[in-house]
């Protein structure tokens, strides 16, 4: 599911697993033996913000949280970069569309399938 997000980000995804225990690890290792996502070069900049962005996302009980204004503000103090308002919008879109996949995923996987 949404291992298709992450197809061109192995070096990241391999940093995000360093940290994970075992089961979760080997789960993830999976992904890295997907195809690579295309990314045309124009789109590169904004995908790696996300990417970059993607890694501080915060956890809640439920699973993943999408990205607030104070994680993006965050991540452009830490990375010293200055999207312009647009690029926000799309990086928040980009969150939105991966949000609604994981947990799309998520409710495939559940015991009743729905």
């Amino acid at each position: 599911c949404n291992e298709a997000f992450f197809g061109d980000s192995t070096a990241v995804l391999q940093r995000q697993m360093a940290g994970m225990s075992p089961p979760l690890r080997a789960k993830y290792a999976a992904v890295l033996k997907t195809p690579s996502l295309i990314i045309p070069a124009a789109l590169k900049p904004i995908w790696n913000a996300f990417l970059e962005a993607h890694q501080g996302r915060g956890v809640g009980p439920n699973g993943p949280a999408p990205l607030s204004y104070q994680d993006l503000a965050n991540w452009m103090t830490l990375m010293h970069r200055r999207p312009d308002p647009v690029e926000v919008s799309v990086l928040l879109e980009m969150d939105k569309a991966w949000i609604t996949e994981f947990y799309r995923c998520q409710a495939l996987k559940t015991p009743t399938g729905e």
